[in-house]
């Protein structure tokens, strides 16, 4: 009684009626290092957007938040003035600003869907090599070393394993025991590097040269 009902469509694989039959929908959809753009379709037309976020899953993330928008009688140009000012939340395919010429991004994976689902996030977003830099330290969770070496492997270019913190008790114990059950699970030939939280001018050595390198 008196909630105004705003539907929103971003699955393109449904028909064109059921995507149609949506107030708000995407289309002419792309991606970039810089983010994501497409039409806004709306019942007063057509309207190009743009967001900072990246992730084609964030595209549903964007809709929601016109659509709530849109229910509360904002205009549809008050809501694609918003688009571009919306940000991810922190830690959640977050670009950390930095001066070194590529691209870092920070997302809390800490399982292996999770790390896939990031990783394949990524990848219509880069450009160049994507670099993985990813931790499973500590005497947790041992059991998910070897799935995520294998995600790692299969989803990144390079990679980058952080093998332990100086706070962890019997720190190189658990780094070589880290070192052991992920590089053990790789089947193939890799680049990439077994550090530790005290490497951070090896990684900037390192990976600096590569000015199209995303990091995750």
């Amino acid at each position: 009684d008196g909630c105004r009902l705003v539907t929103f469509s971003l699955d393109t694989s449904q028909s064109i009626a059921a995507t149609a039959s949506a107030h708000l929908s995407l289309s002419d959809i792309s991606l970039s290092e810089r983010g994501m753009k497409a039409k806004l379709l709306t019942p007063q037309g057509s309207f190009s957007i743009s967001t900072q976020l990246l992730g084609r899953f964030n595209l549903s993330n964007v809709l929601a938040v016109a659509a709530c928008l849109y229910a509360n009688n904002f205009s549809v140009e008050n809501i694609v003035d918003v688009i571009p000012k919306l940000t991810p939340v922190p830690g959640r395919m977050e670009l950390v600003p930095n001066q070194l010429g590529f691209q870092v991004i920070v997302d809390f994976a800490h399982t292996p869907d999770a790390l896939k689902n990031s990783l394949e996030a990524l990848a219509p977003h880069v450009q160049g090599n994507l670099w993985c830099v990813f931790g499973c330290g500590g005497d947790r969770d041992r059991a998910k070393r070897p799935e995520m070496a294998k995600v790692v492997e299969q989803f990144a270019d390079n990679i980058v394993g952080q093998v332990g913190k100086q706070s962890d008790r019997n720190m190189n114990s658990s780094n070589s025991m880290l070192h052991h059950s992920v590089r053990g699970n790789f089947h193939c030939q890799i680049t990439g590097y077994f550090v530790d939280q005290r490497s951070t001018n090896f990684l900037s050595r390192n990976c600096i040269w590569c000015s199209h390198t995303r990091i995750l």
